[in-house]
């Protein structure tokens, strides 16, 4: 089975997303820490605290639904 992380928010600049994984409630960020290669380049994830998701994305991100697919 796959696993699937809600997203709950896109960061201003279009290249990273504040991720739930539903299993635990732990938040991921997802970045392309290489975005000057073609396509952005390889995808990473990354844990992030609480605090930092809301300092980065908003307090509503945290507390928000899934947005999108």
């Amino acid at each position: 089975m796959a696993h699937a992380f809600e997203r709950l928010a896109v960061g201003e600049e279009g290249w990273s997303a504040l991720l739930r994984d539903p299993s635990t409630s732990a938040l991921w960020e997802q970045t392309w820490p290489h975005s000057e290669e073609h396509g952005g380049g390889p995808m990473q994830l990354s844990r992030i605290g609480e605090q930092e998701a809301r300092e980065k994305y908003g307090a509503a991100a945290v507390s928000q639904e899934k947005i999108g697919p």
